[in-house]
């Protein structure tokens, strides 16, 4: 039988592995693999999500109730249900029930479109409003890419299951940034009989995800908190007691989710009464509930509130417990308030939030242009105390003495565009330097300093260099951008 190109080309990349690389190294590294793929897949999919929800509600204020969240739920399950029926010609399922059933049948062998049909399918429902997570697709995805690339290699069906928890602990670390949940979230729910020879590959899987989750979407924490009191045994109680209500709170989900998805399968056979229902249900929610749109990071980061007491000058956002509203206001000297907003929904909430930020910043810096003291530091509105003149004497007098006056150069004019000059300023409360050839372009970068000291010092440098540099020149009969007794001495 004649063998395809690609199927060739595997082919021969298994069979020199298998000569010159071990199954237990070929391990590793597909575990390395699989935690930049899953990682990759997570921003992708947040990526898709953010995007559609900025072409679908660009023209309406999203902190306000919207007709058209009546209407987007059931246009995303519409196009979702079109997508897996033509497209995908699959049953995705539930994501993290397809990983059980397929390490439950020995085999842990996922179909190839399970590594991006989920993404396409949940970015499509969760876009248009869909109040759903979006974990569940991406540990399926990660999960298949295990499977896809141990079938691949022709692994075994033990080897397989490795790598599929390798991809699912790699799909919950890089989505949430948190290795260890994503290693535990595999040793709970998807490992039966993990031994110390595959805890490696996994802990490789989800440091590997967690780190290009770092590198995509930068280095903040999903969810930030501020401990004011550290940890006490008191504590130990009701967390207990908190850990047991949450157990029961749990089962009650599972339970009623059951029992609503055996109710609408039974719609199966009538699909635009299905999605008739579904919108019915949803959208009326979202319509009352705008923070319920999309995956709802927003409003529960933002509703992890401090309990602190309110300190001078704060712009803070509260949810008062006795009326459910949500609270922003400005506090003043000695944690005073100033008046106090009241609002129902979240999303509202958060932009005067944001709007009371904005005014703090513009209120300081008039304060600094005026001559004002402000309200507390801060590097958005203060001024360095700076003499330039100063500095610039103190340079000027140091070349002077290493006898350096006659190079070209510029001091403390960001401005100037003198050719063959090195060029030293302050702008953007940052030493610059950089060097202009003989068209006044920039040659290489512009370096920045935090202090004068490493400035000055770079600045020297590069004139000591400029010397010794046109001082070869000279050896080596080269022409000189400009004459200087420091090199046209040594040329005599």
């Amino acid at each position: 039988m004649k063998v395809s190109g690609s199927q060739g080309i595997i082919s021969r990349l298994d069979n020199w592995r298998k000569n010159h690389v071990s199954n237990r190294e070929l391990v590793l590294v597909l575990a390395f693999a699989i935690g930049l793929l899953a990682s990759l897949a997570a921003y992708i999919l947040h990526f898709i999500i953010k995007l559609i929800e900025e072409l679908v509600t660009s023209g309406f204020d999203v902190a306000t109730i919207n007709w058209l969240y009546l209407i987007y739920p059931i246009v995303g399950i519409w196009l979702t249900s079109l997508f897996v029926k033509y497209v995908v010609r699959d049953n995705i399922s539930h994501g993290i029930t397809r990983v059980l059933y397929a390490i439950s049948t020995k085999q842990s062998r996922l179909k190839a479109h399970n590594t991006w049909s989920s993404i396409v399918a949940s970015a499509i429902t969760i876009g248009f409003g869909g109040s759903v997570g979006a974990e569940a697709p991406i540990v399926l995805t990660g999960s298949a890419i295990g499977s896809n690339l141990g079938r691949i290699f022709n692994l075994d069906n033990r080897t397989l299951m490795l790598l599929v928890g390798c991809g699912a602990t790699a799909a919950v670390s890089g989505i949430f940034k948190a290795p260890i949940a994503g290693l535990v979230f595999t040793l709970e729910v998807l490992m039966v009989d993990l031994t110390m020879a595959s805890l490696l590959p996994i802990l490789i899987a989800s440091v590997t995800a967690t780190c290009f989750s770092y590198f995509f979407t930068g280095g903040s924490s999903m969810f930030h908190f501020q401990m004011d009191n550290i940890w006490g045994l008191d504590r130990v109680p009701p967390t207990i007691l908190l850990g047991i209500a949450c157990g029961f709170v749990s089962l009650y989900f599972m339970r009623l989710m059951s029992w609503c998805e055996n109710g609408y399968g039974k719609l199966s056979s009538k699909p635009y009464l299905k999605l008739l229902v579904g919108g019915l249900v949803l959208s009326p929610l979202i319509f009352l509930f705008p923070s319920l749109y999309g995956e709802g990071y927003d409003s529960l980061r933002f509703s992890i509130f401090n309990d602190h007491n309110p300190w001078e000058w704060e712009t803070r956002i509260e949810l008062n417990p006795q009326t459910h509203k949500y609270e922003v206001y400005l506090t003043r000297d000695r944690a005073g308030k100033g008046r106090v907003f009241e609002y129902p929904y979240f999303p509202q909430a958060k932009e005067k939030f944001l709007e009371l930020l904005d005014h703090t910043v513009s209120r300081n810096k008039y304060y600094i242009s005026n001559g004002l003291v402000p309200q507390y530091p801060s590097p958005l509105w203060d001024k360095p105390e700076i003499d330039i003149e100063s500095l610039k004497n103190i340079v000027e007098k140091e070349i002077k003495e290493r006898g350096l006056e006659s190079l070209s150069y510029v001091l403390f004019d960001e401005d100037s565009r003198q050719p063959w000059a090195t060029h030293l300023f302050f702008k953007d409360n940052k030493f610059q330097i950089n060097s202009r050839d003989e068209r006044s372009y920039i040659v290489g970068k512009t370096w920045e300093f935090d202090t004068m000291k490493e400035a000055k010092d770079e600045f020297f440098k590069i004139l000591s260099q400029t010397v010794h540099a046109e001082q070869l020149a000279n050896e080596l009969g080269f022409s000189h951008p400009y004459p200087s007794p420091l090199w046209d001495e040594e040329g005599k």
